[in-house]
């Protein structure tokens, strides 16, 4: 019988200590699903805040593009009026050259004609020094034996 009762107070011990351990972790659980659910409803949150910057970007983009249409076709009617009006106000070589600026082929050159901008100035000769040389615009003076070096101006 011995056996049996101290078999019977390990099962109650195990029981009892199972549920102190299973109330403990609970509380902790419930406090980390707590956190849990509200990161996920600050995260839906912050989604929809994203969705509508979004929609912000794209309407404000899409009425740039309309405003810059409508200003193409403003400076389109601007120049066919100065040109009429040039033709109707200035007989002569003056509103011949406008129109022949209107009939002008407008097709983008070849990558082969355009070259990148200079950043600095193309020799005009040979013998010339260029702006990289390391004596460009120092002039030595030997005047008096010194050996100055002015800078020239």
């Amino acid at each position: 019988m011995e056996i049996n009762n101290l078999i019977v107070a390990i099962i109650a011990f195990s029981v009892f200590a199972g549920i102190g351990i299973g109330v403990t972790f609970g509380r902790k659980s419930g406090r980390d699903s707590k956190k849990l659910r509200e990161l996920e409803t600050r995260l839906e949150k912050e989604r929809q805040n994203m969705d509508l910057y979004e929609k912000k970007v794209l309407a404000h983009f899409s009425q740039t593009a309309q405003l810059v249409n409508k200003l193409t076709d403003s400076y389109r009617d601007v120049h066919e009026h100065l040109a009429i009006g040039a033709e109707d106000l200035c007989p002569g070589e003056s509103s011949e050259t406008i129109l022949q600026l209107e009939g002008i082929n407008k097709e983008p050159s070849t990558q082969e004609d355009i070259k990148p901008p200079l950043d600095y100035a193309p020799k005009t000769s040979p013998k010339q020094r260029g702006v990289l040389n390391e004596s460009f615009g120092i002039e030595k003076d030997f005047v008096k034996g010194d050996h100055d070096i002015n800078v020239k101006e």
